[in-house]
């Protein structure tokens, strides 16, 4: 461990919560007071070590927080019922990774499909470029799983309309162009005669 370390921490609220609890103790005519604060002293020293890290102003009020008031640590003193806690564990660490976007970019993918379903073979790609895409999106750790859903289900639901689509394209046939309804009929009228 480096000698940075082992030094003591210093921060305005550590030494304003000691000397106040100095003065209550001496107030008090406690006879405990120089071993009591040096555990308290070695308390915070503890757990700003435990953090890891230099220790931000925030970390200080969590660490006297522990501690509880200056009063609570007197009165204990004065009962005898003083014991300083273990130093705390340092706080979870925060993800500040950025998010994965896949899942938004399936559910965009998936409405473009299923707003293009019926665009021949266009809905049919799209859809399926949804669906890898919203499967990568669930591999990613850090992605929200229900955008990669939705954006799959759309991709399906296209996919299912664009392959129906296209089916029911090929079976009805061509359509006739439209002709003109006299045409018709005086066609029919001189086939059937």
């Amino acid at each position: 461990m480096s000698d940075a370390r082992r030094q003591p921490h210093v921060s305005p609220a550590a030494e304003r919560y000691l000397t106040e609890l100095a003065d209550e103790l001496s107030a008090r005519q406690t006879a405990q007071q120089p071993g009591t604060l040096r555990e308290v002293r070695t308390y915070i020293d503890g757990s700003v070590l435990s953090l890891g890290r230099p220790a931000t102003p925030l970390d200080f009020v969590r660490i006297l927080d522990g501690l509880g008031t200056v009063d609570d640590v007197a009165d204990q003193v004065q009962r005898g019922e003083f014991n300083p806690p273990t130093p705390l564990p340092p706080p979870e660490p925060v993800d500040n990774r950025p998010k994965s976007v896949l899942g938004g970019v399936s559910v965009i993918f998936g409405s473009a499909a299923l707003a293009m379903f019926w665009v021949f073979l266009f809905g049919t790609t799209m859809a399926i470029m949804t669906i890898i895409v919203g499967f990568f999106a669930l591999k990613s750790p850090r992605v929200n799983r229900r955008m990669a859903f939705i954006g799959m289900a759309m991709g399906t639901a296209a996919f299912l309309l664009s392959v129906t689509f296209i089916l029911a394209s090929m079976l009805t046939g061509p359509e006739k162009p439209a002709t003109d309804a006299a045409a018709d009929l005086s066609s029919w009228s001189v086939v059937h005669r």
